[in-house]
């Protein structure tokens, strides 16, 4: 709109309502296809620290499967200059919940 105005002070550009109407229509259209087009970026909320000389630090997770009781723990040593120093992957199976294949990822 802003444009079409300026057109019309400036050059004398007249345009119709229908033409303005179009145009807002359109962009509007545009800006809509954008939105499903762009990538989406991802924030980061917490971010790893080394730890300080002479401590490791270890982080450990766990997978579940539910359906077949089973679950998958591994765990990373990093030393201060974050260089993996040990890497250990368990399957476990007969595990009853969540929490419990948390538990062995801990163990």
């Amino acid at each position: 709109l802003w444009n079409t105005r300026n057109r019309f002070i400036h050059k004398g550009d007249l345009k119709s309502g229908s033409q303005t109407t179009a145009f807002i229509k359109n962009y509007i259209r545009e800006l809509d296809g954008l939105s499903s087009s762009l990538p989406t970026m991802q924030v980061l909320i917490s971010r790893w620290d080394a730890p300080t000389d002479p401590w490791v630090k270890i982080n450990f997770d766990a997978d579940f499967k539910k359906e077949l009781k089973e679950s998958c723990s591994g765990l990373v040593a990093r030393n201060a200059r974050s260089e993996v120093i040990f890497s250990k992957t368990v399957f476990h199976k007969n595990i009853p919940s969540t929490f419990a294949a948390e538990a062995m990822a801990c163990l």
